[in-house]
């Protein structure tokens, strides 16, 4: 049941995605793209359910993802092609809206993790995407440990 809920989660995501931005076109002409692939973990632990954003810093299109139950993801630029512009993107990760029955509740009980907000922030993770294939990893850091980073930077720094 678990493998098929984050299933339906990871299409309910991109489908949602690929409509609200409008990315479906139609055209396969375009830009030039890398195909993007990679995984996305919290403390070395897979993070399923995960949208994953690629905004190029220069002028462009985002590119969209969802991690699968083993925290894989591929990236769309649109409904028929893969990939992300080449350069150097923004990448924002959020977690995808769980799916609900018709009273509201949701459909599945699995807990979701949730992303340390610096990782949700525009800015704070960049990738560089290269003509061909790109494999892209992030491996985040919960926010108790960055937390305890910055305090003992703190008390290193005032010593």
């Amino acid at each position: 049941m678990r493998g098929s809920y984050l299933r339906t989660m990871r299409k309910t995501c991109l489908g949602v995605a690929l409509v609200v931005f409008g990315l479906g076109c139609g055209r396969s002409s375009g830009p030039s793209l890398g195909t993007v692939t990679g995984t996305v973990t919290l403390d070395g632990e897979p993070l399923s359910g995960v949208r994953v954003t690629f905004v190029p810093q220069e002028k462009g299109s985002p590119s969209y993802g969802v991690t699968d139950e083993n925290g894989s993801y591929r990236l769309y630029f649109n409904q028929k092609r893969f990939g992300a512009e080449l350069g150097t993107h923004n990448v924002v990760l959020q977690n995808c809206e769980r799916e609900t029955d018709d009273s509201g509740k949701p459909v599945d009980d699995t807990p979701i993790v949730p992303i340390p907000r610096k990782y949700q922030l525009p800015g704070q993770l960049t990738a560089d995407v290269d003509s061909g294939r790109n494999s892209i990893d992030f491996d985040l850091e919960p926010e108790t440990r960055q937390k305890q980073q910055a305090t003992n930077a703190t008390r290193t720094a005032s010593k």
